[in-house]
């Protein structure tokens, strides 16, 4: 029987020497481009997909797409931080994890570590790797590398100037991979992890021996609630509410209402959702997009309004809920009063709302 984690049982006295989070994901690295139409067209014929439409591409396919939004080679802007990348390109780590610990304010006796593997081709890290790692250190995040022969996984994000479409493409690379690794090594305080990263392959399996284990607080993002709608995830996940696996649970009104569908209509199916919840997990947080936040915490419940942006501020409406969940994550391990939490949430949620 693994011993109790502190977490699991009485709120954190604050901060102290060793503080640590830990977040588990692959690296993964974002594209974000405002392009002309001629070039939009291109790269979606490139992966053979409409706007919104989801693909996994290989590595050439993934390099060509990065050629042709750069505009010049790929590697070389990569692997070349004087060289400039378009006014309307944004290339930046990406996933969940990486987002939420980079909203993390940096503390002292605080660390902040991602966990993730790297592809290796020869002696050297692939460029989107090299990327990756130093772009994470930049923000203060330390990061553990687990190297994997192979390239990396790539997330592209593409919209146009005359419509908001989105079109996700993933290049698997590594990110299925992780072998065996220690966490425990890291001493982290509490671990940071995403259900959209669980499934039947190496990493997926890892998560979920390391969240059943109970060795460590663990904090799961719901990830999306498309893939916790009618198939096994979501089962999996209630599951660990109900045998005490996890700390702490985040996710969007969506994503719980496709983890409980039983829950029923009514104006307080949020409350009732929110009891099935705390009665195994002691910090749940549900975003609510403008109905802002609720929050449980320690068997106490705390809500707040969303902070009211006007609409041509918004330019980005992914990363808000992460971006919530990292500073979710920050109160809990920091000991700080929950509505103070929720707040810090609600103003990272906006900032990210704000971001291209």
């Amino acid at each position: 029987m693994p011993p109790a984690n502190p977490l699991m049982s009485s709120p954190p006295e604050g901060v102290g020497v060793g503080q640590h989070i830990v977040g588990l994901a692959p690296s993964i690295v974002d594209v974000v481009a405002r392009l002309p139409a001629e070039t939009w067209q291109h790269c979606l014929s490139l992966i053979g997909r409409r706007p919104g439409e989801w693909r996994r591409i290989d590595a050439a396919v993934a390099r060509a797409l990065l050629d042709v939004i750069v505009g010049a080679d790929a590697s070389h802007v990569l692997l070349h931080t004087e060289t400039d990348l378009p006014s309307d390109v944004v290339i930046r780590p990406g996933s969940t994890v990486a987002n939420a610990l980079s909203v993390i304010p940096p503390r002292d006796g605080l660390r902040r570590t991602f966990v993730s593997t790297v592809g290796v081709r020869g002696d050297a890290w692939d460029p989107l790797s090299e990327f990756f790692r130093t772009a994470i250190e930049a923000i203060g995040i330390a990061h553990h590398a687990v190297p994997v022969v192979g390239d990396n996984p790539v997330v592209f994000v593409l919209s146009s100037h005359a419509q908001v479409d989105r079109t996700l493409a993933m290049f698997p690379g590594v990110a299925d991979e992780l072998g065996d690794f220690d966490l425990g090594g890291l001493a982290p305080t509490l671990v940071l992890a995403d259900v959209y990263n669980l499934g039947p392959h190496p990493f997926g399996r890892f998560v979920d021996r390391m969240i059943t284990s109970k060795r460590h607080a663990v904090l799961l993002s719901l990830g999306n609630h498309t893939i916790l709608t009618g198939g096994d995830r979501a089962q999996q996940v209630r599951r660990y509410i109900d045998d005490g696996c996890l700390v702490g649970l985040c996710g969007n009104i969506q994503e719980y209402e496709a983890l409980y569908p039983d829950l029923g209509p009514g104006d307080d199916r949020i409350h009732r959702l929110l009891d099935r919840v705390a009665a195994s997990v002691p910090y749940a947080l549900v975003t609510r997009g403008a109905d802002g936040m609720v929050a449980t915490w320690d068997g106490h419940r705390t809500e707040v309004p969303a902070i009211s942006l006007p609409i041509e501020e918004i330019v980005n409406t992914s990363g808000a809920g992460d971006a919530a969940c990292g500073m979710f994550a920050a109160g809990i391990i920091s000991g700080d009063l929950p509505a103070r939490t929720l707040q810090r949430a609600t103003i990272a949620a906006a900032q990210a709302l704000r971001r291209f």
